[in-house]
């Protein structure tokens, strides 16, 4: 968790140097602050569990050090008994005054056994004694983790009052700008609109394209074409791959599949047909499978695109900076297919199921 703070901070400082990133830094921060609140909640939870391992420590010490107390009289009562009984040489009369030699040699290894028995004791208090300095030594390094605890609690309490803050100050902002950010939701709808008329043009295109070849080659006998075999044997791969497809590029979804309410606009709802992913490192965008490029169109709003086909299925690369590919390029999973220039700020990816379109989260790792 602590790690992944640390990244969406980077970015955080990243986009706040962007004016035009205003809602990916929104996004961003409602997501640091979710982090952020789930780290306290962990942190709190290993407090707790810190107090209850020093209780049980303390208890543990508190029993060793009866034990030791105990163990302690006991030997000693031992030490005095034995003294006695040497000074007197009862245990030589106690041998001696058997009455025959089996009831004496019974009684000499009794005495042995009671010899062990005092040296048993005599290293059962030297080790109860090494346990509870161990015990010691653990309660305080547990104090001295809770305190640590505390501390980073603090911290992060601190921090999150400061993220809660800037992201006040941010919707204030841009909630007195909520007529431009209106007009900006419209001209996005319509760029959707008009990347949506591009994909499902081209799909049917394909879906046309294949049909007739299908139809040559049964009416003449011959085998489908190379590029339509591939196609349909990468999909079965695809559809095999759902939930372990590679991300397309480095990053963090700011933007999830479905409608979903409006960061900063009470009441206004925005749908995405994909997921938005924010540029994190490297600017290569990667086709996720093996496939072929359909088709690349230049959409005003989403700036380049390209489609590529995995059998039945299709990924969408949207905010392409620069295109490194061209329609009919055989690829294979992992292969740069353009760049995003960190302007753009974010990745937008679909995945669709011939003219169905599917929430890529349930695709990627």
């Amino acid at each position: 968790m602590q790690a992944e703070i640390k990244e969406n901070t980077r970015r955080l400082g990243d986009t706040r140097r962007n004016k035009e990133a205003a809602l990916v830094q929104v996004a961003l921060l409602q997501k640091q602050i979710r982090n952020r609140e789930e780290l306290i909640s962990t942190l709190q939870q290993e407090i707790e569990q810190t107090e209850s391992s020093i209780g049980r420590t303390n208890e543990v010490v508190l029993a060793l050090s009866e034990d030791i107390e105990r163990l302690k009289g006991e030997y000693a009562d031992l030490v005095r008994a034995a003294y006695r009984a040497r000074l007197q040489h009862s245990w030589l009369t106690f041998i001696l005054s058997s009455k025959s030699f089996n009831e004496a040699f019974r009684r000499w290894q009794y005495l042995r056994q009671y010899q062990r028995f005092r040296s048993r004791q005599a290293k059962l208090i030297v080790a109860t004694q090494a346990a509870l300095a161990s015990k010691l030594s653990q309660l305080e390094r547990d104090r001295e983790d809770k305190a640590i605890l505390l501390v980073t609690e603090q911290n992060q309490q601190t921090s999150l009052g400061r993220e809660k803050n800037a992201q006040d100050q941010l919707l204030n902002r841009l909630k007195k700008n909520e007529a431009t950010i209106l007009a900006e939701i419209k001209e996005q709808e319509v760029a959707k609109e008009e990347l949506n008329q591009a994909i499902e043009k081209s799909i049917a295109a394909e879906m046309a394209r294949i049909r007739r070849e299908e139809r040559a080659s049964r009416s003449s006998g011959s085998t489908p074409s190379r590029t339509n075999t591939t196609s349909n044997a990468s999909g079965g791969t695809f559809a095999q791959l759902k939930g372990r497809l590679p991300w397309p590029i480095d990053g963090e979804i700011t933007k999830r599949f479905g409608r979903q309410p409006h960061p900063t606009v009470k009441g206004v709802e925005i749908s995405n047909n994909g997921i938005d992913i924010s540029v994190s490192g490297r600017s290569d965008v990667a086709v996720v499978a093996d496939g072929t490029v359909v088709s690349t169109h230049f959409v005003p709003g989403y700036r380049n695109m390209v489609l590529v086909r995995h059998g039945d299925f299709y990924t969408v690369y949207s905010y392409l900076e620069t295109v490194s590919v061209g329609s009919g390029s055989e690829l294979s999973a992992g292969q740069s297919i353009g760049r995003i220039s960190k302007q753009a700020g974010e990745l937008h990816f679909e995945v669709w199921r011939q003219k169905e379109r599917l929430n890529p989260e349930q695709w990627i790792q």
